[in-house]
């Protein structure tokens, strides 16, 4: 699952994955990233929705072809 998720991160756009790094490997509240992007937080908090749901669905895709373990 791990080599999956990886796979699927590589093929975000730049600014999707570093709202991802921001978020879990940095920690950042989601206030915080909101204020350094100037957005409103509701509109980081879509973006990361949308961001989690375009991962899930490349990870099933992977798993499901039997693609990266």
């Amino acid at each position: 699952v791990r080599a999956a998720l990886d796979h699927c991160l590589g093929k975000l756009p730049d600014a999707d994955r570093a709202l991802v790094a921001d978020r879990y490997e940095r920690g950042l509240r989601v206030t915080q990233m909101a204020e350094r992007l100037r957005e409103k937080a509701a509109t980081v908090r879509v973006r990361l929705f949308r961001i989690r749901q375009a991962l899930r669905r490349c990870v099933e895709a992977l798993l499901s072809k039997g693609g990266a373990t």
